[in-house]
């Protein structure tokens, strides 16, 4: 069980509701080794909520960017959900959008997933 996420789980979609104000070079090991875990599942579906998230470094980019890698290595779809403005932003410019499939709500996330796999 992890210290910095909870797990809910709707139909085919795992939602990670993670409790960290930001994630940066301090914590993003601690975040890559929790997500073990649920990656070796292989869950169709996940969903990174980063609601209670206002930060993210470079660092927690590229640890975003790994857990993306992870689960698209099983067929597998990652995507995340409830970014601020200050997030949103950083990944507009640093790209990483391109990578991470990002929505502005989870019932934007959920939708999108379920209307993908009708």
């Amino acid at each position: 069980m992890s210290s910095i996420f909870d797990l809910e789980q709707k139909d085919e979609v795992y939602i990670v509701n993670l409790h960290l104000p930001q994630i940066d070079m301090f914590n993003v090991t601690e975040l890559l080794e929790d997500f073990k875990d649920l990656v070796e599942k292989k869950p169709a579906n996940v969903v990174l909520n980063l609601k209670e998230t206002s930060f993210v470094d470079s660092s927690g980019m590229g640890g975003l960017i790994r857990i993306h890698q992870q689960v698209k290595g099983y067929d597998g779809q990652f995507s995340i959900a409830n970014l601020n403005t200050k997030v949103a932003n950083l990944m507009r410019i640093t790209r990483s959008s391109q990578y991470l499939t990002c929505y502005d709500t989870m019932d934007d996330a959920l939708k999108a997933i379920k209307k993908a796999s009708q």
